[in-house]
């Protein structure tokens, strides 16, 4: 999968329940694969708010805009998560 996307520095990441992530930008596009998410999950990718479902595919999120990541809800959230830096 990782070599089919193009995707480098992968890993899976874990947002526990009820935080977020500070408002900042990456060097690079983000691939994001849904594991185990929910309605009350969602980035703000400057004044938009994104939804990602655990439906099987992935998204390309371009982090490099300002943006955070909050988990408002009671369980945490699971992506798969790389780097897209030959896009």
């Amino acid at each position: 999968i990782m070599e089919t996307l193009g995707m480098s520095r992968t890993r899976v990441m874990k947002v526990k329940a009820k935080s977020c992530y500070s408002y900042h930008r990456d060097l690079s596009e983000r691939i994001h694969i849904p594991l185990i998410t929910n309605e009350k999950c969602f980035f703000v990718i400057e004044d938009e708010i994104i939804r990602l479902p655990a439906d099987g595919n992935y998204y390309v999120i371009d982090t490099r805009k300002m943006h955070t990541f909050v988990n408002a809800s009671f369980e945490d959230r699971i992506h798969i998560v790389g780097c897209l830096y030959n896009k």
